[in-house]
């Protein structure tokens, strides 16, 4: 039987994918532990069964106490219906709190995820959603430029501060010096 040179070639990949499967089943029968070995006696069960549930109406234990309180006031509820990739509602402004007696908008929590180029455009996944310049990833931060040489993003706040992202985090800019 004469095989083209593909064909050839595909029965040599088949066959090392195959060789070592074919060579351990070999062994295993060679050593007497084949499908005639098997035997048809159900698998041992645990002798100690698992302890008694608490009855129905029996008195709660204090870890069962401490379990369903735990259960009724955590925030847990609205954690397991959001989707892991949730990301911050934009649109809900930042608080505010005072520093030496002035009044300050708070950084948002940003976290940069990459950078990504094409041209002259650049994308940047900013809590797991993609922004362009322009965009606001929260309420009031718009993206002034992506640079992707430096992998950083620059913001500017509703206050008119500039803040820097990048990959080790958030970093506010004091001067308009500072901006590379």
């Amino acid at each position: 039987m004469n095989l083209s040179t593909s064909a050839r070639q595909k029965v040599l990949w088949v066959a090392a994918a195959a060789g070592p499967i074919v060579a351990v089943q070999a062994a295993r029968f060679a050593l007497g532990h084949g499908p005639s070995s098997a035997s048809a006696a159900p698998a041992q069960t645990n002798p100690d069964p698992a302890p008694a549930a608490t009855p129905p109406g029996a008195p709660l234990t204090d870890a069962q106490r401490r379990a369903l309180a735990w259960i009724d006031e955590g925030d847990w509820k609205d954690a397991l219906s959001r989707s892991p990739m949730h990301a911050p509602d934009a649109t809900r402004p930042s608080p505010i709190v005072e520093v030496d007696g002035t009044p300050r908008i708070v950084v948002p929590m940003l976290r940069l995820g990459g950078i990504v180029s094409r041209g002259s455009e650049a994308i940047a996944s900013i809590n797991n959603r993609l922004f362009t310049v322009g965009d606001e990833p929260a309420h009031g931060w718009r993206i002034e430029r992506i640079d992707q040489a430096a992998r950083l993003v620059l913001f500017r706040g509703p206050d008119g501060r500039t803040v820097e992202l990048s990959g080790s985090g958030v970093r506010e800019l004091t001067h308009d010096a500072d901006r590379p």
